[in-house]
């Protein structure tokens, strides 16, 4: 049943979280001064409201990364062979039964680019820590979920550290400061009385899309992949 229903109703545009809200009656399209660009129907909605700004957040600082690798040119992204053949492959290979519907975005600016990248990272991250992280918080147990690494850490200063341009260090500080900013915000409106859905009967406060986390199980931080 549920392939049945993804083949029905999924499309790439709704993945976007704006989009979903505003398909599911949950939020309506509004200017840049509302956070993703919608104003919420229930701004006591602590997955929508968290998640706008943490999506806000995660866009800003991929327009900064594509913006220093592409030089705010269209043309460099339409002759950028490899990032084309990407798309190409995702769309006509990932997706061979939906790969003629309309409402795939065409890869042909910086701008439809950073939205690709924002609604992937938003999947395979926020929205996978919102649907998956709050299971720990009732059924965690410790042998479930052991940890382990399979090579050593890079050095830092050796070939597969990886060297990172200087300008996109500055862009990844910037968002790391949008992010700890969020986290205050997201611990200013757990604390507010007034809003009940934060905490609901169990008072477990919402922080699933809360940034980053500590050691142990803790039902909070957004990894930048899918971690199950």
């Amino acid at each position: 049943m549920s392939a049945v229903a993804f083949g029905a109703t999924w499309q790439f545009d709704l993945q976007a979280l704006p989009q979903d809200l505003i398909a599911r009656g949950m939020a309506e399209p509004a200017d840049d001064t509302h956070p993703g660009g919608v104003k919420l129907v229930v701004e006591d909605y602590p997955f929508a409201k968290d998640g706008l700004e943490l999506w806000d957040g995660i866009k800003s600082w991929i327009a900064k990364y594509v913006s220093i690798v592409y030089n705010d040119s269209d043309k460099a992204v339409q002759a950028d062979t490899e990032l084309q053949s990407w798309w190409k492959e995702l769309v006509n290979v990932g997706f061979e039964d939906v790969k003629s519907a309309p409402w795939w975005p065409k890869l042909d600016s910086c701008k439809s680019l950073v939205d690709i990248l924002t609604t992937i990272s938003w999947i395979a991250g926020p929205h996978h820590a919102a649907v998956n992280f709050g299971q720990y918080a009732y059924a965690g147990f410790m042998p479930n979920k052991p940890s382990m690494t399979r090579k050593f850490i890079p050095e830092k200063g050796s070939p597969e550290y990886g060297q990172i341009d200087e300008r996109v260090k500055s862009a990844f500080a910037e968002f790391t400061k949008d992010m700890k900013d969020l986290e205050r915000r997201i611990n200013e409106r757990n604390a507010d009385p007034g809003l009940k859905n934060r905490q609901g009967p169990s008072r477990i406060p919402y922080k699933l899309l809360f940034p980053t986390s500590s050691s142990g199980l803790t039902g909070q931080g957004v990894p930048y992949s899918t971690s199950i």
